[in-house]
């Protein structure tokens, strides 16, 4: 009797294990809707930054004076997070937003030639932490405005949920002026409750 017992849990062992092993069919999902799986930084994420950060830049006062188009170029943003996550993703968003926004407000300098001066001044990836090295680099590299960013998280983890704040900084320095002419943030808080069960 003993060993049937053991023997129907070991069925039923392996039986989850091919169940969890197995490849299902794929679907395409609408990259709209919002993904609210898990706590990690997700596309959804990205995309509510990176919308916040243009309505925002493009409702600036600073903008009235602006001579359009004003050239602009995206030095980077910097991952101060636990995770792995692509900030390259969130510019790149940024950019076309502004770009196909309607307003002509700005015009961007290929990131390629940024790069080439900034390796002529031995500044690595996230290097520029001053506004007065910013103001260097984008008259070298002739720009009129240059942007900086950084996304920073806290995290909190327990056995019922596990909680996550992101906050995106961004800053934009005026290369003629030597000043920041603009600077906002967004943050977000995610929550994820964990199951009873943990596999």
């Amino acid at each position: 009797m003993k060993q049937r017992v053991i023997g129907a849990c070991l069925i039923a062992v392996a039986a989850m294990f091919l169940l969890g092993c197995a490849t299902g069919r794929s679907a395409y999902v609408d990259p709209s809707v919002v993904d609210e799986k898990g706590s990690q930084f997700g596309d959804t994420d990205m995309k509510l930054m990176s919308e916040e950060m243009v309505t925002q830049l493009l409702q600036a006062p600073f903008i009235e004076r602006v001579e359009k188009p004003a050239s602009i170029s995206i030095v980077g943003i910097k991952n101060e997070t636990s995770e792995f996550i692509n900030t390259d993703e969130i510019a790149d968003k940024i950019m076309v937003a502004l770009l196909n926004n309607g307003s002509q407000t700005f015009e961007f300098v290929d990131r390629s030639m940024l790069e080439e001066t900034m390796n002529e001044f031995d500044l690595g990836s996230g290097g520029i932490v001053s506004t007065e090295e910013a103001t260097k680099l984008g008259r070298a590299a002739g720009v009129d405005f240059l942007m900086t960013g950084t996304l920073s998280s806290i995290t909190k983890v327990d056995r019922r949920e596990d909680q996550r704040f992101y906050r995106l900084s961004v800053r934009l320095v005026d290369v003629e002026r030597n000043t920041v002419a603009w600077v906002s943030e967004k943050e977000i808080r995610k929550v994820a409750k964990k199951g009873v069960l943990k596999w």
